[in-house]
């Protein structure tokens, strides 16, 4: 499946912050909590809600201050 440009924006940003499980950890949050969206067809319309999970789930395995800035670079994009 190929992968929409803006799931590839959201990806590299994320890899920033998350390293190589970036991906792995994206799609569970689509999957989880965006109702089994495939994060591959990620749109704009869903990343109010994907960027409140990143900061939810990424405080549990990043720094909280940075998983708030990776929070709001993502709803930047919106």
């Amino acid at each position: 499946m190929t992968m929409t440009d803006l799931a590839q924006k959201v990806l590299s940003i994320s890899t920033a912050y998350l390293g190589p499980a970036a991906k792995m950890f994206l799609a569970r949050q689509t999957k989880y909590h965006l109702q089994g969206l495939e994060y591959e067809q990620l749109q704009k319309e869903h990343l109010n809600e994907l960027s409140k999970w990143l900061f939810i789930s990424g405080s549990l395995i990043i720094e909280k201050d940075k998983a708030q800035e990776l929070s709001q670079l993502v709803a930047k994009l919106a």
